[in-house]
């Protein structure tokens, strides 16, 4: 009896994946999605606790600055300084957590829509039972159960059957994934996004200044070029040092430039020169103020340093 590749344990024999390489390439880019977006929750969490932890941090050193004030004594100007920089390093961590938060939303977008692409198929012959094991028609049967009936379809040769089957394992798999998804993306919206940048209620007049806008415009634009390099290089974004140390390939498309050339491909290097290059948010903002002069010069430091 054949097994699907989710069963334990790791060994024996496996039920044939489809031959349709469509099909493949699709089961493929949603695996990708649904562990970027495990990473980028994970990110997300981390940055957020740490931010919690810089707050804690300089709200205990601006009581200790005020208990001081108040017994008449000198103030501490290193720790006046440590306490705006737990302050700056806190606002920074909260909106990138904000950014890794708005990766795994938008990536849930387009999991949605690679799931919903799965094939349909349609019974081939009159004599196949597929109708039997559609999502809702098998709805009662348990996994194992599924994989019995694929091995008696490939038994018996009803290929419709037995593509059914697959197809309602994928189904099963997607809506479960789904549903964790959902659950973390509705529990960090619960705890975790206190960024006025992405939650209305914790903003003072409920608008946005022109930088942050021009903030979260950047943030979107880099999402759809970091997407479509991916789609093109077949998710060869980093090359083998950067694979190593387990880097976010989407940093690459903003952060320094140095660090853009150490870590991405060749494939990725090649798609920024066939793409117009990489665009970093001091040349976007440049961009933005319609300045040309500090267009000049930002161009000229980025792709100087990335030469």
């Amino acid at each position: 009896m054949c097994r699907s590749k989710r069963e334990r344990p790791r060994h024996g024999k496996r039920c044939p994946g489809p031959k349709d390489s469509r099909e493949r390439e699709r089961r493929a880019e949603a695996r990708r999605i649904r562990q970027r977006m495990g990473r980028n929750d994970r990110k997300t969490r981390h940055a957020a606790e740490e931010a919690d932890a810089a707050r804690v941090e300089a709200n205990r050193l601006r009581a200790a600055i005020e208990r001081a004030e108040d017994a008449g004594r000198p103030i501490d100007l290193s720790r006046e300084r440590a306490a705006g920089a737990a302050e700056a390093r806190a606002e920074e961590l909260a909106e990138r957590a904000a950014g890794y938060a708005w990766t795994v939303e938008r990536d849930l977008e387009v999991y949605g829509d690679v799931r919903d692409a799965a094939p349909v198929p349609v019974p081939r012959d009159l004599e196949t039972r597929a109708a039997d094991f559609t999502p809702w028609a098998a709805v009662q049967l348990s996994d194992d159960e599924l994989s019995d009936g694929l091995a008696w379809a490939y038994e018996s040769g009803d290929t419709a059957a037995a593509e059914q089957i697959i197809a309602t394992m994928d189904y099963r798999d997607s809506h479960e994934a789904g549903e964790i998804v959902a659950d973390v993306v509705a529990d960090r919206a619960r705890r975790l996004d206190r960024s006025p940048l992405t939650n209305p209620a914790v903003r003072g007049n409920r608008r946005l200044t022109a930088r942050e806008r021009s903030r979260e415009e950047h943030r979107a634009y880099i999402y759809t070029q970091w997407l479509q390099a991916e789609l093109d290089t077949r998710g060869n974004l980093l090359n083998k040092e950067g694979q190593a140390k387990g880097v976010d390939a989407m940093e690459l498309f903003s952060g320094r430039a140095d660090r853009a050339k150490l870590y991405a491909s060749k494939d990725l290097v090649d798609w920024w020169d066939n793409n117009g290059g990489r665009v970093p948010f001091s040349l976007w903002e440049s961009l933005r103020r319609g300045n040309a002069s500090q267009y000049d010069r930002v161009r000229a430091q980025e792709y100087g340093e990335a030469a």
